[in-house]
């Protein structure tokens, strides 16, 4: 497993987002980051630069739900380089 290093991780939630609610979802998907399995990162130097993606909050969707899919989303983009 390889390491990998966030500097920063920006969400960018709908304009009436309580804060503590934007704050749970950033901790959520931190936490599903550091429990991600890396195998390496992109092109093997485990540095993806920016990742930008967009994900959507199903209808009813837990923040725990939500946070796992963010961060396996970013999880497959730094080991399969997308």
């Amino acid at each position: 497993m390889g390491d990998v290093a966030i500097d920063r991780l920006t969400l960018r939630l709908p304009g009436g987002t309580p804060a503590g609610t934007a704050r749970i979802l950033g901790s959520l998907v931190g936490r599903g980051l550091a429990g991600a399995g890396f195998a390496g990162g992109s092109h093997g130097s485990g540095v993806a630069g920016t990742v930008r993606l967009r994900v959507r909050a199903l209808p009813g969707e837990s923040a725990e739900r939500l946070a796992a899919r963010i961060a396996a989303e970013i999880a497959a983009h730094v080991d399969g380089g997308r």
